[in-house]
């Protein structure tokens, strides 16, 4: 019977080296290819995952809290303090509207409506608070809309009865308006809400925080 014999082919040295090397070379360029995606994408979650939230807060009231009377119509009637941070990158202004949750309204009273106590828009960007008493602080770049009351300052909270959800609503923006482009605070607000509006687009940010009131 005849014997088969396997037959091993041997390359000269010079293609085994050269083979080799480019296979670890490439095996080398994909495990650092692969390292820097994996990185990338940790540096990315990382990043996004310890995100601030854009928030507003005030140092005399906690959110859901008692609105001092100081703030109300039978107090001093001033606006409170308040503060923000974190806002998105882009920003170029703020708006900052109040609105009451409760306001009674009809015939009988028994319907309720927002009620707009507060607008001012083209907060500056680098500005993240506003003192006590702000209509008497207000830089000269912020306007001011007008609320319901028919006035264009902070009209202080003053609900004829029951308990009232009074909400500091602020925008992060990307642009700023005219000074005369806004009507009222409630024309405002309906611009940075509706989904189907063309300033819609431009806000980058919202935070809020509630206060609550009855006397």
């Amino acid at each position: 019977m005849r014997k088969r014999t396997l037959e091993v082919i041997t390359l000269p040295l010079w293609v085994n080296r050269q083979s080799y090397i480019r296979v670890s070379f490439a095996m080398k360029m994909s495990f650092t290819s692969l390292c820097r995606v994996g990185f990338a994408a940790l540096g990315f979650y990382s990043s996004h995952a310890h995100a601030q939230p854009f928030m507003i807060e005030s140092p005399a009231f906690a959110d859901q809290g008692t609105l001092p009377i100081r703030y109300t119509c039978v107090g001093s009637s001033v606006s409170p303090p308040l503060q923000w941070s974190n806002a998105p990158r882009g920003t170029k202004s703020f708006a900052l509207i109040l609105t009451d949750l409760d306001a009674p309204y009809g015939m009988n009273r028994t319907n309720t409506r927002k009620f707009y106590h507060w607008g001012i828009f083209n907060i500056p960007a680098k500005l993240q608070s506003l003192p006590d008493n702000a209509d008497d602080h207000l830089p000269e770049a912020i306007s001011e809309a007008m609320n319901d009351a028919v006035n264009k300052n902070y009209n202080p909270p003053c609900p004829p009865e029951g308990t009232h959800r009074y909400v500091f609503s602020l925008y992060a923006l990307d642009k700023t308006y005219k000074d005369d482009a806004i009507e009222s605070a409630e024309q405002l607000q309906q611009w940075l809400e509706d989904a189907h509006s063309p300033e819609y687009r431009h806000v980058l940010g919202r935070a809020k925080i509630t206060a609550i009131t009855s006397f």
